[in-house]
């Protein structure tokens, strides 16, 4: 789309406020066969959902006429179904296909999740002007963090077919890439596009980027999964020498030169060329066949763990800022003076390329540092830790097979990644595994042939107690295990400096923790492992409810008033909403939504029950006493779900009569 939305206070879809518009897909490199069918992607807020950050891609610009737009809606639907089910933490969740009028004019847009980071091309960038690249060390890393992800998407049957420094995006939550811009959306708006504007002959669309592709998905549209790892291994080429795929090549003869460019390991050097096999058959066939590679970690590895604060506004990363954290930034310089001949590897969750800048910093000299940074210099912490990664857990027995050792690795290195201790990690998912599978209680799988098919359960349980972990903040994690009745009591305190009662924080987090662990309610498990997780819940619940994301409060002031309120809640989630009324006064609540949603009313002491987890969506009476009523509204639906709640207030209870 030519010309991009005016931003001044424009509501997309009567939901989504237009925030900035995000650079074009694909736009930081001209090698790319772009998509006619993606237009401005811009970045928004939802107003349905308490203000949450999301992306919003114009599909179809070209299209007006509303029956095909209908058409193309519908085609996409089907056609990227299984994108739709894709669940996993490092990937952007995709919402829906909205088509509505902006502007006058009839759009379509896909609504995805929205990740706070830069694309590794953004960092390239950064760090050429610098005249740095990646290592090999930072190649190895990102192959161990991303390698899992495309096991997923293979497992799922999801080809990505555009893996490009471009589509793959460093988070700045937790420091780990994330995979975004899947090829296939692209691919099937460039079909409409050719299918409904085009009046020349039909042809097969082919989509690919030039250079990263291979050539049997350039020339006929063929993919598979090792399409991917040859579009990987390309990426890693083009980080560690920092030179465009065009110039790795010899033009004449076709034949990749790369090993001229680099100097690597023979054992990376290896698997890249294989991964860059010319024909399908001489590459990898699977993910996991070059994880297995890098299964083994490197000796002597350092993990730094490092944590970036949340954020509510979507402030833009530059060139300038782009480490998260300008302290720890010279706090590295430092730390490198100090330890001069001292190799350290830094983890992917410790965006590990700020090795380098550190190095090159630490050979400044102070009075090149602008005032900026010397007023930072002079306010660093005292203490900066470099945590070992020095964990309990075996490696994997040598007598399993290369697939379960890198699938047992996988699940370590996710586990330390995500700063959760190995002894309460095991205790948990033994907890939620004997649940499952009770005619295994107190016993674990053996590394015995015989066994490999618990095993397989076992880590089943593991990963998917890792996805569910992974939601939850960093600082809710590290608490795991040593969370105490003691901590309850002052979250609690804590809640109600904000008006809100223990029995509406303990709401929040039953509705989010029984979406995940529904075979535990009406259980008693804050003494097991599974409490501990309920507790770290329960702390982010009080965050969410102290920064009023959760939190609303609703005035009357009249003899006769009524209040609205709107919403979206995801799966478990839920909403707050206080208000300050009058002993004797007659109140009427009505809540239109799904009969998954539960409806609580409180009063301010707790003495009387008004209601509580109701499914009915109607309830008056005369109120009790004076103070701060809680409305609470929390969703036990398996999708998102809209809700509006009308509260009105008259001043007797007589007067309705």
């Amino acid at each position: 789309m030519e010309n991009s939305l005016d931003r001044s206070e424009t509501i997309l879809c009567d939901r989504y406020r237009l925030l900035r518009q995000l650079k074009s897909i694909g736009s930081s490199n001209g090698s790319r066969r772009l998509s006619r069918g993606i237009g401005s992607t811009y970045l928004v807020e939802d107003l349905h959902t308490c203000n949450q950050l999301c992306v919003l891609k114009e599909l179809l610009p070209q299209i007006q006429d509303a029956s095909i737009l209908a058409q193309a809606q519908e085609r996409l639907r089907v056609e990227a179904d299984l994108l739709f089910q894709l669940q996993h933490p490092q990937i952007p969740k995709l919402r829906e296909f909205l088509r509505c009028e902006t502007e006058g004019k009839l759009s379509l847009f896909l609504v995805e999740e929205y990740f706070e980071g830069q694309t590794y091309h953004f960092f390239l960038n950064a760090r050429k002007k610098q005249g740095l690249q990646f290592s090999e060390a930072e190649i190895t890393e990102l192959f161990r963090q991303l390698l899992p992800v495309l096991q997923y998407i293979h497992a799922m049957g999801v080809v990505h077919q555009d893996i490009c420094p471009d589509n793959l995006l460093l988070r700045q939550t937790d420091g780990m890439p994330a995979l975004i811009n899947f090829g296939l959306i692209s691919q099937v708006t460039e079909e409409l596009v050719s299918e409904f504007t085009d009046t020349r002959k039909k042809r097969t669309t082919v989509f690919g980027r030039n250079g990263y592709a291979p050539q049997e998905q350039l020339q006929a549209g063929k993919v598979a999964p090792n399409s991917d790892l040859y579009a990987l291994a390309v990426t890693a080429l083009v980080l560690l020498s920092g030179k465009k795929p065009q110039h790795l090549i010899d033009l004449r003869t076709l034949e990749w030169n790369w090993k001229q460019q680099t100097n690597l390991s023979p054992k990376l050097r290896q698997i890249l060329e294989q991964m860059l096999g010319e024909e399908r058959s001489d590459r990898p066939q699977t993910a996991t066949d070059v994880l297995s590679v890098f299964w083994e970690p490197l000796p002597g590895c350092v993990h730094v763990v490092r944590q970036h604060p949340q954020s509510k506004a979507a402030k833009p990363i530059t060139e300038e800022n782009w480490m998260p954290n300008s302290k720890f930034k010279l706090a590295f310089s430092l730390v490198g003076k100090i330890t001069l001949g001292l190799t350290v590897v830094f983890g992917a969750a410790s965006l590990g390329w700020f090795a380098g800048n550190a190095w090159l910093e630490s050979n400044v000299r102070s009075q090149q540092l602008d005032k900026s940074d010397r007023e930072t210099l002079e306010n660093l912490p005292e203490k900066v830790s470099f945590p070992l990664r020095d964990d309990p857990e075996p490696k994997p027995a040598t007598d399993l097979s290369v697939t379960e050792r890198s699938r047992k690795e996988i699940l370590r290195s996710r586990r330390i990644n995500l700063a959760i201790e190995y002894d309460f990690f095991i205790g948990l998912v033994n907890e939620v595994y004997w649940e499952k599978y009770p005619e295994q209680e107190g016993r674990i799988p053996t590394n015995n042939p015989e066994d490999s098919q618990w095993r397989h359960r076992w880590d089943y349980q593991a990963q998917e107690l890792l996805n569910m972990l992974a939601d939850l903040s960093d600082e809710a994690r590290r608490g795991l295990g040593s969370y105490t009745l003691a901590d309850r009591q002052r979250w609690i305190q804590q809640a109600n400096q904000e008006r809100v009662s223990s029995r509406t924080l303990y709401d929040l987090a039953d509705a989010e923790f029984f979406e995940h662990f529904p075979e535990q309610e009406d259980k008693q498990f804050f003494d097991e492992p599974i409490g501990q997780v309920w507790s770290a819940i329960v702390f982010d619940q009080l965050k969410a409810l102290q920064t009023t994301e959760l939190l609303g409060e609703l005035f009357f002031d009249g003899k006769t008033e009524e209040n609205i309120a709107r919403g979206t809640l995801e799966p478990g989630g839920g909403k707050v909403y206080i208000a300050q009324l009058e002993a004797d006064r007659f109140l009427e609540i009505s809540l239109e939504s799904s009969d998954r949603a539960l409806l609580s009313l409180y009063s301010p002491t707790g003495n009387v029950t008004l209601v509580e987890d109701s499914t009915e969506n109607t309830w008056s009476g005369t109120l009790p006493e004076t103070g701060y009523y809680e409305f609470v509204i929390v969703s036990r639906a398996n999708k998102p779900l809209d809700f509006k709640l009308e509260i009105s207030v008259s001043e007797l209870a007589t007067n309705t009569e």
